[in-house]
């Protein structure tokens, strides 16, 4: 893998390609983490042993330098000037969120192994810090009761859904602790969005449980993920190459509680897998939920359209 730098660190990836890019000297942990989750799914897509094991091979590298913590929390990032000795210790949703469903998708396809089971459990717990206390819905810690969240941050939180709702897929257990978070994220995410001239607008502050103001494309694509992703378990089971088996370790069911596994929102609780926990059931909707997702999607799509053309 020609970007793994050896060089540097001992490993791992940096944040941009070119020496000539700002932020190339920056070890990221979203690069990484996204590497491992595209590596942990080519695994199970393609039974390709190879991807699995640089799966492995990312993670134990952001655990040892310490961008994972041993208690699951995720840092940004670290710079290759200082060895990867100084660690920047800011939380993003998104960082988390992707180790969050490679690590389940690698628990699926190591037939439950414990080692998975435990780091993604850890990975899970650690992301309470996302959850806002009051209202028990997921917020961007680092920026958005301060109001200073930029362009990209604002759509951090549609990544880490997004990855929360999948990784109930890959580890049903998981559906207990996300599905209710998801459920009170969405309804709320809803609440933040009101009709405007040029469309469904929606807010970033879902704690607020009102429109707050602001609108942009990420904010239209946070809300419209977690609206959405409530959906996941209406989709059809997760493909493999050819001549593999289909399917999974999960369902094909909706996004429900119940079971062993708990979570308590706001720092102040604990995932543990549970064994009796089930995926059920096709998803249930409703007219005006899919007329505010047809609405914000469109928004969104042309939000998106106008980035480019401008």
């Amino acid at each position: 893998m020609q970007r793994w730098d050896t060089e540097t660190c001992d490993g791992g990836l940096r944040w941009q390609i070119f020496p000539f890019n700002v932020g190339y000297n920056y070890k990221q942990s979203f690069t990484g983490a996204a590497f491992f989750q595209l590596a942990a799914r080519l695994a199970q897509y393609t039974g390709n042993q190879t991807y699995a094991d640089w799966a492995e091979r990312q993670y134990d590298w952001m655990t040892d330098v310490g961008l994972i913590a041993r208690n699951g929390a995720v840092y940004d990032g670290t710079d290759v000037n200082t060895n990867c000795s100084q660690l920047n210790h800011i939380q993003w949703t998104y960082n988390p969120g992707a180790l969050i469903y490679g690590s389940a998708v690698m628990y699926n396809i190591t037939g439950a192994n414990a080692t998975w089971s435990n780091r993604l459990t850890t990975l899970l717990n650690a992301t309470s810090v996302f959850v806002e206390p009051g209202s028990r819905v997921i917020y961007e810690a680092a920026c958005e009761i301060s109001g200073t969240c930029n362009t990209d941050q604002f759509a951090m939180k549609s990544l880490y859904v997004r990855d929360l709702a999948l990784t109930t897929v890959s580890a049903p257990f998981t559906a207990d602790a996300i599905a209710p978070l998801l459920q009170r994220s969405a309804q709320a995410a809803a609440a933040s969005c009101i009709t405007a001239s040029n469309g469904t607008q929606c807010g970033s502050q879902w704690t607020l449980a009102r429109f707050d103001g602001t609108t942009g494309l990420g904010q239209q694509l946070s809300a419209l993920s977690v609206i959405q992703n409530l959906l996941v378990g209406s989709s059809p089971a997760l493909r493999t190459s050819p001549g593999m088996a289909h399917g999974t370790a999960g369902g094909n069911g909706t996004l429900v509680s119940g079971g062993n596994g708990t979570l308590v929102s706001g720092g102040n609780g604990t995932l543990t897998p549970g064994a009796n926990s089930t995926y059920l059931g096709p998803a249930v909707s409703n007219g005006g939920a899919s007329t505010m997702v047809a609405s914000v999607l469109t928004t969104a799509l042309l939000m998106f359209a106008v980035q480019f053309l401008i």
